[in-house]
């Protein structure tokens, strides 16, 4: 299994909130996924506003950051 950090994006006038995964790091554990938030929050929190904040016209209203676990496939 590993981690990633996902964050939910809630738009103004939009039924259902987006999500979009930080894919630029992959983690072994959640604890490993909730420490890289705790240290890079506000580069984060910068890079959504720049890349999200209005999206399709609407007005970003509400995001939340969460880390989940995803079970790789064998190939």
């Amino acid at each position: 299994m590993i981690w990633t950090l996902t964050v939910m994006l809630i738009y103004a006038d939009v039924d259902k909130p987006i999500f979009s995964e930080y894919l630029l790091n992959t983690f072994n554990s959640k604890y490993e996924c909730w420490d890289f938030l705790a240290e890079n929050k506000i580069i984060l929190v910068d890079g959504i506003y720049k890349e999200f904040r209005f999206g399709s016209k609407d007005k970003l209203k509400n995001f939340e950051f969460f880390c989940e676990g995803k079970v790789l496939k064998e190939v």
